[in-house]
């Protein structure tokens, strides 16, 4: 346009336009039959209504312009588009009234612009707005700085997402770093209000976390409750199975490490593992517990940990005899060892053992009158008061457990005769091997017909072969 010619005769005649600027035109805008026009200068615009017969000038809003003005009129002229440095004016009308020419940002230029409505740049073609950025951005909207956002955002509508330090973000909020949430809404409402899942400082919600979590520090107290209630009453409160598997060869104990650590800050201290009951107007409970070294409650021990398995309950009558402690696993086969890893009876002892008292079961047999078979596990010490004859004697369940030995106590007393065993008939390990095995000494009779102590002493060298192993017996006579 600048320095161009304008034609009023549908392009048969070119004239140069008298009045209108010959440089400096910073906008044009015809309409599509040619009957609108507007004409953008540095200062002053152009308008006609009549295909250019007649132009009138019209001032940009009283103001001076140094970067032109941007127009536009819809093929029908029914209104017309203004952009200046203070916003985008829509005129419904193409009237002298509506068309005021302003100033509009040109390329390269620095400038301020306010929306105030809805802005669509594009369709289908790729469109984008960069902003202090060098051309070709490379998104649609490509920032470079800071962004402050004092309204709603909304991303998509679809499967979208947003990475903050992170160029491929797997979430919709995918944040690399530190977020701070200063206020969190759930379903529309503040967790400090009233929020379904929430009350009084308990959150309830399903959730997947692949990071840390932090609930509380050392000067709160907050409690973390999984198919509870609102307010669980321990920091971790769980009403259901939990299961620690670990991978590998598991973890070792250590003074600082182990699969479950139980643990406390004061030294002389103490940890416990509490088994409850809903009998507590009883005070029912069972416990493991573990005293430190020197512990002022360890009356007699002060120079070495201890750990207690103990019981406290009552079954309603105020009888605590009924508090019992049993070691039972293998369908009442296990065992218990001391110094030992490998116990090979219910309660296997390497090294000393010291007691008050020892009460062995004494099996009343009464009056003999056949061949007897004792078992081991039935009792060490048997009790006769009548013996019709002398019999053999078949000993059984007896332990395959090499060098091993066994003692069998008889008690003949009150109407007890000069009868006896006199023989071994056979000797049944428990691993069913069986046989006769070789007796040292001969059985002789007792000299006392009213009381006297047969003693069978039992030693194990062979676990197959019953012949290797040896029986010795002993013959005490009282007057």
């Amino acid at each position: 346009m600048a320095g161009g010619n304008l034609s009023t005769d549908f392009g048969d005649t070119f004239t140069q336009p008298a009045g209108l600027p010959t440089s400096n035109i910073t906008g044009l805008s015809v309409s599509a039959n040619g009957q609108y026009m507007i004409i953008a200068g540095s200062s002053t615009g152009y308008y006609s209504v009549d295909y250019g017969k007649t132009w009138t000038s019209r001032v940009t809003n009283g103001s001076t312009a140094t970067n032109g003005t941007c127009v536009s009129i819809t093929a029908n002229a029914n209104f017309v588009i203004q952009a200046t440095n203070t916003g985008i004016y829509k005129y419904a009308s193409l009237t002298a009234a509506d068309v005021s020419l302003a100033l509009c940002v040109a390329t390269g230029s620095s400038s301020d612009v306010s929306l105030n409505g809805n802005i669509q740049m594009g369709t289908t073609r790729f469109i984008s707005v960069g902003i202090n950025k060098t051309p070709s951005t490379l998104y649609a909207l490509d920032i470079s700085g800071d962004l402050d956002v004092n309204g709603n955002a909304h991303i998509g509508t679809g499967t979208h997402r947003v990475g903050i330090n992170t160029s491929a973000p797997a979430f919709e909020m995918d944040v690399s770093g530190t977020l701070n949430a200063r206020n969190i809404l759930v379903n529309g409402a503040a967790i400090s209000a009233s929020v379904p899942g929430y009350s009084n400082n308990t959150f309830s919600f399903d959730t997947s976390f692949n990071g840390n979590v932090q609930i509380g520090n050392t000067n709160s107290a907050r409690s973390l409750g999984i198919n509870r209630t609102a307010d669980p009453a321990y920091s971790l409160d769980i009403s259901g199975d939990v299961r620690i598997t670990e991978t590998g060869l598991g973890t070792a104990a250590s003074a600082t490490s182990g699969t479950l650590v139980l643990s406390h800050t004061t030294t002389n201290g103490r940890s416990s593992i509490t088994f409850t009951s809903p009998n507590t107007g009883n005070n029912d409970y069972g416990y493991i517990q573990y005293f430190d070294n020197n512990n002022p409650l360890i009356a007699n021990e002060t120079n070495g940990g201890l750990m207690v398995l103990g019981i406290e309950s009552k079954d309603g009558s105020g009888n605590v005899a009924s508090d019992r402690i049993s070691l039972y696993a293998s369908n009442g086969t296990g065992n218990v060892g001391v110094n030992t890893q490998a116990p090979e009876y219910n309660l296997d002892i390497s090294g000393t053992l010291a007691y008050s008292n020892v009460t062995e079961r004494l099996i009343n047999l009464g009056s003999i009158g056949a061949a007897l078979t004792a078992s081991f596990g039935d009792g060490l010490i048997r009790y006769i008061t009548s013996f019709g004859a002398s019999y053999a004697l078949t000993i059984t369940n007896i332990p395959a457990i090499p060098n091993r030995s066994y003692v069998f106590t008889f008690i003949y007393s009150g109407l007890a005769t000069t009868n006896y065993f006199s023989s071994i008939a056979a000797l049944t390990l428990a691993n069913g091997a069986t046989g006769v095995p070789t007796v040292k000494g001969p059985f002789t009779a007792p000299a006392s017909t009213t009381c006297f102590v047969q003693q069978f002493y039992i030693f194990i060298v062979n676990v197959t072969t019953m012949a290797s192993n040896t029986v010795i017996q002993t013959l005490t006579t009282y007057a």
